[in-house]
């Protein structure tokens, strides 16, 4: 395994201090920065990130998390799940109820209808999460809600859903609008579930994987896209695709981080 350490110098940016505390990652004032001021987060303290090869999985990521940071992150998953999912879920009992969607294997769509619902509802719910994730960054918020989210800068699986009780309801949101609007049988519910949260921990993971087969997805934005908006704070709001970041331009320090970063290893 090479462990190779990769300062932020190396992609244009200032030397980073890697001893700070890694839980105090907030904009000064607790707001985050305005987009386009990369120069003033991305170079705040504790932003030294490493790069580790393992095989076929490149890992982009400050250091392994404690155990102590993991525990605490367990016990905030399971108080969301418990308190606030596990009571959503079972509210889709009385929804396939009242709508009447059936669940037998006679009316279950056929497995290329059921994929173009999923990506259907992965696009509601990538347009929800945009708009309503980048609004959670406004500086007047953004300390009351999301930056619990952001304790940790380098995300891990289980952080996937290391939210705030209230963002766990606003952004959890846009999956089940898909669901309204689209749904005409359980089985769609229960696909949708199942690639949210297999994409969502993908994203998290903090491992950009070549053979990745969620990567054939047009447009899927992946874990290098959301692995730079937990290190920047700014920019890279969406959750599954790319296009809303692309329309908007709220990409563009991502790209010029990573151009940077391919000139560092030309001139090496």
């Amino acid at each position: 395994m090479a462990l190779t350490n990769h300062r932020a110098e190396k992609a244009g940016l200032e030397p980073l201090q890697a001893n700070n505390d890694r839980r105090n990652l907030a904009h000064p004032l607790g707001s985050t920065p305005e987009p386009g001021e990369l120069g003033s987060e991305a170079a705040a303290p504790g932003r030294v990130r490493a790069t580790v090869a393992r095989g076929l999985f490149a890992n982009v990521q400050d250091k392994p998390e404690t155990l102590e940071n993991q525990w605490k992150c367990f016990k905030v998953l399971l108080f969301n799940h418990f308190c606030i999912q596990l009571p959503l879920i079972c509210g889709t009992y009385y929804f396939t109820e009242y709508f009447n969607i059936p669940y037998d294997w006679e009316r279950m769509p056929r497995w290329c209808m059921l994929l173009a619902r999923c990506f259907g509802c992965a696009v509601i719910e990538d347009t929800w999460h945009y708009f309503l994730h980048r609004l959670l960054h406004h500086k007047r918020i953004y300390k009351y809600i999301h930056k619990i989210h952001h304790e940790f800068q380098a995300p891990f699986g289980m952080e996937a859903e290391y939210a705030h009780p209230l963002e766990t309801l606003i952004l959890g949101t846009g999956f089940f609008i898909g669901i309204m609007l689209l749904c005409d049988h359980v089985i769609l519910l229960w696909a949708w579930v199942t690639i949210r949260l297999i994409e969502t921990i993908d994203v998290h993971s903090g491992y950009d994987i070549p053979l990745n087969p969620l990567n054939l997805i047009p447009f899927y934005a992946g874990s290098r896209h959301h692995d730079f908006h937990h290190m920047n704070f700014v920019g890279n709001y969406a959750s599954t695709f790319t296009w809303w970041d692309r329309i908007f331009g709220t990409d563009s320090q991502f790209h010029a981080y990573y151009e940077k970063k391919k000139m560092g290893k030309k001139t090496e």
